[in-house]
Protein backbone atom coordinates (compact mmCIF):
# COMPACT_ATOMS: atom_id res chain seq x y z
CA UNK A 1 0.00 0.00 0.00
CA UNK A 2 3.08 2.57 1.06
CA UNK A 3 3.80 2.18 -2.76
CA UNK A 4 0.62 2.67 -3.89
CA UNK A 5 0.77 5.67 -2.01
CA UNK A 6 4.41 6.80 -3.20
CA UNK A 7 3.25 6.17 -6.77
CA UNK A 8 0.12 9.07 -6.71
CA UNK A 9 2.82 11.42 -4.40
CA UNK A 10 4.82 11.38 -7.73
CA UNK A 11 1.67 11.69 -10.55
CA UNK A 12 0.12 14.92 -9.25
CA UNK A 13 3.39 16.85 -9.34
CA UNK A 14 3.88 15.72 -12.93
CA UNK A 15 0.17 16.69 -13.71
CA UNK A 16 0.41 20.06 -12.28
CA UNK A 17 3.66 21.04 -14.54
CA UNK A 18 4.48 18.84 -17.55
CA UNK A 19 6.73 21.04 -19.03
CA UNK A 20 8.59 20.42 -16.21
CA UNK A 21 9.53 16.96 -17.10
CA UNK A 22 11.81 18.59 -19.67
CA UNK A 23 15.15 16.57 -19.88
CA UNK A 24 13.58 13.33 -18.46
CA UNK A 25 13.49 10.19 -20.37
CA UNK A 26 10.37 8.61 -21.54
CA UNK A 27 11.19 5.47 -19.00
CA UNK A 28 11.67 8.33 -15.94
CA UNK A 29 8.44 9.57 -16.75
CA UNK A 30 6.75 5.95 -16.93
CA UNK A 31 7.98 5.37 -13.58
CA UNK A 32 5.54 7.80 -12.72
CA UNK A 33 2.44 6.68 -14.05
CA UNK A 34 2.78 2.82 -14.64
CA UNK A 35 1.14 1.65 -11.37
CA UNK A 36 -1.86 4.11 -11.36
CA UNK A 37 -4.26 1.69 -14.38
CA UNK A 38 -3.48 -1.48 -11.57
CA UNK A 39 -4.27 0.14 -8.94
CA UNK A 40 -7.33 1.96 -9.93
CA UNK A 41 -8.56 -1.75 -11.78
CA UNK A 42 -7.69 -3.19 -7.89
CA UNK A 43 -10.12 -0.42 -6.35
CA UNK A 44 -12.67 -0.34 -9.17
CA UNK A 45 -13.02 -4.51 -8.59
CA UNK A 46 -13.89 -4.51 -5.03
CA UNK A 47 -16.12 -1.51 -5.41
CA UNK A 48 -19.70 -3.38 -4.66
CA UNK A 49 -21.44 -0.19 -5.07
CA UNK A 50 -20.72 -0.24 -8.82
CA UNK A 51 -22.67 -2.86 -11.05
CA UNK A 52 -21.09 -5.65 -12.25
CA UNK A 53 -21.53 -4.24 -15.71
CA UNK A 54 -19.73 -0.90 -14.85
CA UNK A 55 -17.06 -2.38 -12.98
CA UNK A 56 -16.27 -4.60 -16.04
CA UNK A 57 -16.59 -1.90 -18.83
CA UNK A 58 -14.03 0.04 -16.19
CA UNK A 59 -11.59 -2.50 -15.93
CA UNK A 60 -11.76 -3.79 -19.77
CA UNK A 61 -10.75 -0.13 -20.41
CA UNK A 62 -8.28 0.24 -17.32
CA UNK A 63 -6.81 -3.08 -18.53
CA UNK A 64 -5.70 -1.52 -22.50
CA UNK A 65 -4.37 1.48 -20.64
CA UNK A 66 -1.71 -0.75 -18.74
CA UNK A 67 -1.37 -2.97 -21.76
CA UNK A 68 -0.63 -0.10 -24.23
CA UNK A 69 1.72 1.64 -21.69
CA UNK A 70 3.86 -1.36 -21.28
CA UNK A 71 4.13 -2.07 -25.13
CA UNK A 72 5.31 1.75 -25.33
CA UNK A 73 7.87 0.77 -22.83
CA UNK A 74 8.92 -2.28 -24.76
CA UNK A 75 8.81 -0.28 -28.05
CA UNK A 76 11.21 2.28 -26.13
CA UNK A 77 13.61 -0.54 -24.84
CA UNK A 78 13.05 -3.06 -28.18
CA UNK A 79 11.99 -1.08 -30.79
CA UNK A 80 12.51 1.76 -32.36
CA UNK A 81 10.46 4.25 -30.17
CA UNK A 82 13.21 5.50 -28.09
CA UNK A 83 13.20 9.00 -30.59
CA UNK A 84 9.81 9.63 -30.35
CA UNK A 85 8.81 9.11 -27.00
CA UNK A 86 11.78 11.22 -25.88
CA UNK A 87 10.74 14.10 -27.54
CA UNK A 88 9.76 16.90 -25.11
CA UNK A 89 6.29 16.86 -26.69
CA UNK A 90 5.52 13.83 -26.54
CA UNK A 91 6.85 13.12 -23.26
CA UNK A 92 3.98 16.19 -22.22
CA UNK A 93 1.43 14.48 -23.94
CA UNK A 94 1.69 10.85 -22.22
CA UNK A 95 2.36 13.19 -18.98
CA UNK A 96 -0.62 14.91 -19.86
CA UNK A 97 -3.11 11.28 -20.69
CA UNK A 98 -1.89 9.77 -17.31
CA UNK A 99 -2.28 12.97 -15.35
CA UNK A 100 -5.80 12.69 -16.21
CA UNK A 101 -6.27 8.97 -14.81
CA UNK A 102 -4.73 9.94 -12.02
CA UNK A 103 -6.85 12.91 -11.42
CA UNK A 104 -9.81 10.51 -11.72
CA UNK A 105 -8.75 7.64 -9.92
CA UNK A 106 -7.73 10.16 -6.98
CA UNK A 107 -11.30 11.83 -7.69
CA UNK A 108 -13.04 8.13 -7.40
CA UNK A 109 -10.71 6.86 -4.28
CA UNK A 110 -11.37 10.02 -2.26
CA UNK A 111 -14.77 9.70 -2.77
CA UNK A 112 -15.99 12.09 -5.38
CA UNK A 113 -19.40 11.90 -6.58
CA UNK A 114 -18.75 10.39 -9.78
CA UNK A 115 -21.68 8.12 -11.24
CA UNK A 116 -21.15 5.05 -13.03
CA UNK A 117 -22.02 6.13 -16.11
CA UNK A 118 -19.68 8.97 -15.90
CA UNK A 119 -16.50 6.85 -14.52
CA UNK A 120 -17.07 4.71 -17.64
CA UNK A 121 -17.35 7.06 -19.85
CA UNK A 122 -14.18 9.12 -18.33
CA UNK A 123 -12.00 5.97 -18.49
CA UNK A 124 -13.52 5.53 -21.76
CA UNK A 125 -12.04 8.93 -23.08
CA UNK A 126 -9.08 8.09 -20.98
CA UNK A 127 -8.55 4.61 -23.00
CA UNK A 128 -9.45 6.43 -26.35
CA UNK A 129 -7.01 9.07 -26.39
CA UNK A 130 -4.05 7.12 -25.06
CA UNK A 131 -4.40 4.45 -27.78
CA UNK A 132 -4.67 7.35 -30.57
CA UNK A 133 -1.60 9.06 -28.86
CA UNK A 134 0.17 5.05 -28.72
CA UNK A 135 -0.40 4.77 -32.71
CA UNK A 136 1.03 8.12 -33.34
CA UNK A 137 4.02 7.34 -31.17
CA UNK A 138 4.15 4.29 -33.44
CA UNK A 139 4.20 6.08 -36.77
CA UNK A 140 6.47 8.35 -36.06
CA UNK A 141 8.85 5.71 -34.74
CA UNK A 142 8.43 4.13 -38.14
CA UNK A 143 8.43 6.95 -39.87
CA UNK A 144 11.69 7.78 -38.19
CA UNK A 145 9.85 11.72 -36.91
Amino acid sequence: MEQAENAEGKAPEAHEAPEALGGRSFPDVHGDFWEAPVFFMAAVGHDKTLSLSARANVIYSLGVIAGVNEMLLKAYFFGSAEGALDKPENIKGYTGIMSKLVALYKAYKDGGRISAADLVEAVEDIELEFFDFAREIMIQAKHGR
